[in-house]
């Protein structure tokens, strides 16, 4: 049995009324500029004037000082943005040998978690307060009409620091199982088998009732119930003890992810259309040797993902606002060797190796749902093509080469890390026939070019690190262990790797020549190190 409470939060900048604080909004970016006078002015800005690529946090103090005289508030701020969890866990095992061969595990688990949503004012940047209103909502009536307010229950309010506002709802999770693993052991077969079956509810429970959805946000939501089982085999051939060939397959339906569940929770209690379980069936096979000098596994997997759903929020330029935007019924391949080998040089030094070659892309064409924050229209629906793109998120190729050495409690390790075949997260709402009819193409050159953005994804260079680790294990009257260790990363400072990004939602409907739109990219962090310490007792 066991209780967990944590709390997590980020802050942002938020503003009402004003424009957009950010440094790489992209109508500050060189590449938005409609002359190349313009891009170069811009571009030379980026690079020496600290002002332009980094926040004005005195632009935005003098802004605020200024607006206070008419009791309107700050006009910008920095928020925080929580998502606290309450669990409550409970589970029982029970282990017993039925014959000589064959033993039995079964279990029963119940947990039930609260995660509550909402942000608070961090700072008001001078300011005396900050108008909980949203402007992206402005109607006809203006900004205090119900259409506009965060909170009808308290329409107009005055946030100050350490206040919620903007959107406040908990979403409740109870689930259990009951689940059972059988496993029979001969001297050159052992095979196992177990399924496991789960019930999920979950609920939004809505603090605040917005303008947007005054029937539909505040008070308990919907409650939404799965039931879902999984089952696997496997089986194992001992050819000897060097040689050992083994096999999984298994089957499994998963309740779907709230957070994936739910079309706008910040706004209402709606779900994603056709919600329902993804379901995964997973195979792999593998070899593993082990002698004194040399042991090692290579296995081959594949893994089939079903009716899998995503979520993204973004500004829709085709209709100009805000949007939820739901992928549902995405279908997925992921599919790969696996190598991992460590060889004993002698006493002290032990040389390993790890690496992996995959391939995962999309299988289908998912659909894509856009729901209007604002309320401006009513939801739409139409294909993603998406069909063979690859999945973003991890490199397809990856590996290290490690030495080791071990000598009276003292271990160092050197390791070299290699990776590549990374693709960038495509936007799906670029993939769309709203997407592609909506740009003129009066050439053939212009049409090819849409076509080509259209199913081109990009592919970042591959790269490598170096990392170096020394500890020391320390033995305390025979009782106590205390084990220091100090891990330099990246040695070599190599910054230059992309290990992701993502394409941006934006289209730029006037010129699809343009570049109006750059991609986002994450890149690795140059040298870093730290020290961490452990007692054991």
């Amino acid at each position: 049995m066991g209780y967990k409470y944590t709390t997590y939060g980020s802050t942002a900048l938020n503003r009402y009324n004003g424009s957009d604080p950010r440094p790489d909004y992209y109508r500050y970016l060189p590449s938005y500029q409609s002359t190349p006078e313009m891009q170069e002015y811009y571009r030379e800005k980026w690079l020496t004037d600290p002002t332009v690529s980094q926040v004005n946090w005195n632009r935005l103090y003098e802004v605020n000082r200024l607006n206070q005289p008419d009791d309107r508030g700050s006009v910008y701020i920095v928020e925080e943005r929580h998502n606290d969890q309450s669990n409550f866990t409970l589970n029982s095992t029970f282990n017993t040998k039925l014959t000589d061969r064959i033993s039995l595990t079964a279990g029963l688990e119940g947990r039930t978690t609260r995660g509550m949503h909402y942000k608070t004012v961090s700072d008001l940047l001078g300011g005396d307060f900050f108008l909980d209103v949203n402007q992206f909502a402005q109607t006809d009536f203006g900004y205090d009409s119900e259409q506009a307010q965060y909170d009808l229950n308290n329409p107009n309010r005055k946030a100050t620091e350490g206040d919620r506002f903007g959107y406040d709802y908990d979403i409740y999770v109870h689930s259990g199982n009951a689940w059972f693993q059988n496993v029979h052991r001969y001297n050159k077969w052992d095979i196992f088998y177990g399924h496991k079956l789960t019930y999920t509810n979950f609920y939004r429970k809505g603090h605040m009732r917005n303008g947007l959805a005054p029937d539909n946000s505040y008070g308990k939501g919907e409650t939404h119930s799965f039931t879902d089982q999984e089952s696997k085999f496997g089986l194992t051939y001992k050819l000897s003890g060097k040689h050992i060939f083994s096999g999984t397959v298994s089957y499994a339906t998963l309740a779907p992810l709230t957070y994936n569940a739910y079309l706008s929770p910040r706004v209402k209690d709606a779900v994603i259309p056709d919600l329902k379980s993804e379901r995964v069936f997973s195979s792999e096979v593998s070899y593993s040797l082990s002698t004194p000098l040399v042991t090692g596994k290579i296995t081959a997997y594949q893994t089939n993902f079903y009716d899998q759903a995503r979520m993204y929020n973004l500004y829709y330029d085709l209709d100009g606002t805000f949007v939820n935007y739901a992928l549902t019924g995405i279908d997925k391949i992921h599919r790969g060797l696996e190598l991992g080998v460590e060889i004993k040089l002698n006493s002290n030094f032990t040389l390993s190796g790890i690496g992996t070659i995959s391939e995962y892309y999309y299988s289908n064409r998912p659909t894509g749902t856009i729901s209007y924050e604002n309320g401006s229209a009513e939801d739409k629906t139409e294909t993603v093509y998406l069909k063979n793109f690859y999945v973003a998120g991890t490199p397809q190729m990856a590996g290290n080469i490690g030495l080791h050495y071990f000598n009276n409690y003292w271990f160092l390790d050197l390791k070299l890390n290699g990776f590549d075949r990374t693709y960038i997260d495509l936007s799906p709402m670029k993939r769309t026939e709203s997407a592609i009819s909506s740009l003129d193409a009066y050439t053939y050159e212009e049409l090819e070019e849409i076509v080509a953005n259209a199913t081109k994804q990009e592919k970042f260079a591959g790269g490598g690190t170096l990392d170096f680790s020394i500890g020391k294990v320390f033995r305390i009257q025979r009782k106590y262990t205390m084990t220091v260790n100090l891990q330099f990363n990246n040695i070599l400072n190599n910054k230059n790797l992309k290990t992701g990004g993502y394409e941006y939602n934006r289209i730029d409907t006037d010129d699809v020549t343009s570049n109006k739109f750059p991609s986002y990219y994450y890149y690795a962090q140059g040298f870093n190190c730290y020290l961490s310490a452990g007692f054991r007792f």
